[in-house]
C-alpha cells in the first residue's frame, strides 16, 4: 500500500498524472539552483555517546535546540537524541538522568538506504527528504568518515523560503 502513496513510485509507473507533476515542478523551481551551502547553517553541536543524559539535556537546553547527533569517540555519527525521546524515555522509567546518552538515542538505521547530505545538496532534494524525515545531518567525509557539520530542519528550509520570497 505504502508505494501508492508515494509520488516517485506512482510517477515512475505512470499513474500520476500532469497536474501533479506541474505542482512538483512548481515546488522544485521555488528552490531554484540553491542548496544547503545556501542556509548558511551553523556548525552543528554533537555529543559522545558516552554522555549522560542529564549532561545531554543541559547542553540542549544551553543552546535553545531539541536534537543532537550522537558520535563516537572517532567523529561517526551513531544516532540521534531528541528531547521527547529522552522525556519518553525517563518518564516511562526505562532511563535514569545517569544512563549514557546511548542508552535513549535514536540509532542510524541500517535497514534504510543511506542518505548523504552535504553542503551541495540541493534544497529542492533536500525537500523531498523532508517528507520522510523530520531533520538532516549534514556531513563531510574525512578520512573516509562522515564527519557531522550542520543540522538542518523543515524550519531551516522554511526560513529560506520566506527570506526569498520578500
Amino acid at each position: 500500500m505504502t508505494k501508492f502513496l508515494n509520488d516517485d513510485w506512482m510517477k515512475n509507473n505512470g499513474f500520476l498524472g500532469d497536474p501533479v507533476q506541474v505542482e512538483q515542478k512548481k515546488e522544485a523551481e521555488s528552490f531554484g539552483t540553491a542548496t544547503i551551502a545556501d542556509l548558511h547553517l551553523q556548525p552543528a553541536i554533537t555529543v559522545n555517546s558516552k554522555v549522560s543524559v542529564a549532561d545531554c539535556m543541559e547542553i540542549m537546553n544551553k543552546a535553545g535546540i531539541d536534537q543532537l547527533p550522537v558520535i563516537d569517540e572517532h567523529k561517526k555519527i551513531l544516532g540521534l537524541v531528541t528531547v521527547g525521546h529522552m522525556l519518553s524515555k525517563l518518564a516511562k522509567q526505562t532511563a535514569k538522568p545517569t544512563d549514557e546518552i546511548a542508552s535513549v538515542m535514536f540509532h542510524s538505521n541500517l535497514k534504510r538506504p543511506f542518505v548523504e547530505i552535504t553542503l551541495k545538496t540541493k534544497l529542492a532534494d533536500l525537500q523531498k527528504f523532508f517528507e520522510k524525515n523530520s531533520s538532516a545531518v549534514v556531513t563531510e567525509t574525512e578520512n573516509n568518515i562522515p564527519v557531522v557539520k550542520h543540522v538542518v530542519t523543515k524550519v531551516d528550509l522554511l526560513k529560506f523560503l520566506i527570506s526569498n520570497k520578500k
